[in-house]
C-alpha cells in the first residue's frame, strides 16, 4: 500500500510572500529552502511542487534552489497570471517561468483562475499547443467554486490537472471532483488546513468565523480521543480521498514539513479506520462566501 505522504505536494507561495492566517514564520531563507526541498524529496518517492507567478519571487528563489538540486525538473506545476489575454503573451509567461526556475519543460501549466480560460477560450489552444511542442506535459486549471468545475466537464474540454480547495470545513468539491477523476482528470487539492484556520484556538471561532467552530471542535476531539496531532487527522482526511491525486501543503520550514510528515505517519500506525474520517463528511456545510479567503476580515 502507498504511503499516504507521497501524495503530498509542496505549495510554494510561502517561498515569496508572507502568506496565510497562521503564519508566523514568515518566508523562509535561501538555506531553509535547501532543506525542506531535500527533506521532502528523501520522504516522497514522487515529489510535486506547485507554484505560481504570483507568488512573490518564489519562482526566481526555486531557481536558485535548482540549481543545487536538479532532481525537480520533471514534477514542477506553475500557474500562469490573470492579467494574460492573449496566446502570445501566454507563450511568453511560459517561457519566462522556465528560464527563470532553470528547467526545460513543467509537468503542469494552470490558469490560476479558471474564469481566465472560460471567458477567454483560445488561451486554452495556446495551452494545447505548448504542451504539443514538449514545453508542459499537462494543462489544468485552479477553481474556486464547483460550477467551474462542472464547466469543464460538460463542455468536454481537453484539461489536465483541476487544483481545488478541498479539507474538513470545505468539501464543496466533493462530487465535482470525483467526477473529474472518473474523466480521468489529475486531482490535485490546496487548503488542507484552511491557510492555517484549523490551528487558532477556540477563542478565535467567535463572530465571523463562528460556523468553523463545529469543525473545529471535531478536529479537537478526535484528536484527543485518539492521541493523533490534528494536522495529521486534517491531512489524512485529504489524503485518504481515493479521486484526490495530489494534497498540496504550504511549507515555511523543514521542521514544519517534518510535523507534517510524522503526523502523517501517526495516524497511518494508529490503526484507524476510514469510518473515524467519516465524522468529517457528517459536519454541516459553511456558507460559501465564508469559506472564500478573500472575504475574510483583514
Amino acid at each position: 500500500m502507498m504511503k499516504l505522504s507521497n501524495k503530498l505536494g509542496i505549495g510554494t507561495v510561502q517561498f515569496g510572500l508572507e502568506y496565510g492566517i497562521n503564519n508566523r514564520m514568515g518566508i523562509p531563507s535561501d538555506e531553509e529552502i535547501n532543506h525542506i526541498l531535500a527533506y521532502y524529496r528523501q520522504s516522497c518517492r514522487e515529489p510535486l511542487i506547485d507554484t505560481a507567478v504570483a507568488y512573490g519571487n518564489s519562482h526566481e528563489r526555486l531557481g536558485i534552489a535548482f540549481q543545487k538540486d536538479n532532481n525537480y525538473k520533471n514534477c514542477i506545476v506553475s500557474k500562469f497570471s490573470p492579467r494574460v489575454r492573449t496566446a502570445q503573451e501566454l507563450r511568453d509567461e511560459c517561457q519566462t517561468s522556465l528560464q527563470i526556475l532553470k528547467v526545460e519543460a513543467l509537468y503542469g501549466f494552470l490558469a490560476h483562475s479558471a474564469e481566465t480560460l472560460i471567458t477567454n477560450p483560445s488561451l486554452l489552444e495556446a495551452l494545447l499547443e505548448l504542451k504539443k511542442e514538449g514545453y508542459v506535459e499537462k494543462i489544468g486549471v485552479s477553481v474556486y467554486f464547483p460550477a467551474q468545475v462542472d464547466y469543464f466537464i460538460d463542455k468536454d474540454l481537453p484539461i489536465d490537472i483541476i487544483q481545488a480547495p478541498f479539507n474538513v470545513f470545505d468539501q464543496r468539491f466533493a462530487k465535482t471532483i470525483e467526477l473529474a477523476k472518473s474523466k480521468g482528470i489529475e486531482v490535485h487539492t490546496r487548503s488542507a488546513f484552511m491557510q492555517g484556520l484549523i490551528f487558532k484556538p477556540q477563542p478565535f471561532f467567535e463572530g465571523y468565523f463562528a460556523p468553523f467552530l463545529q469543525g473545529k471542535k471535531c478536529l479537537e476531539d478526535l484528536a484527543k480521543t485518539y492521541d493523533i496531532p490534528v494536522q495529521g487527522l486534517a491531512l489524512a482526511f485529504c489524503l485518504k480521498q481515493p479521486f484526490i491525486d495530489r494534497v498540496i501543503i504550504g511549507v515555511d520550514s523543514k521542521h514544519n514539513l517534518e510535523e507534517n510528515i510524522e503526523a502523517i505517519a501517526f495516524f497511518e500506525s494508529s490503526g484507524l479506520n476510514e469510518t473515524i474520517l467519516k465524522r468529517f463528511q457528517e459536519l454541516e456545510s459553511i456558507p460559501e462566501e465564508i469559506l472564500l479567503p478573500y472575504n475574510w476580515p483583514k
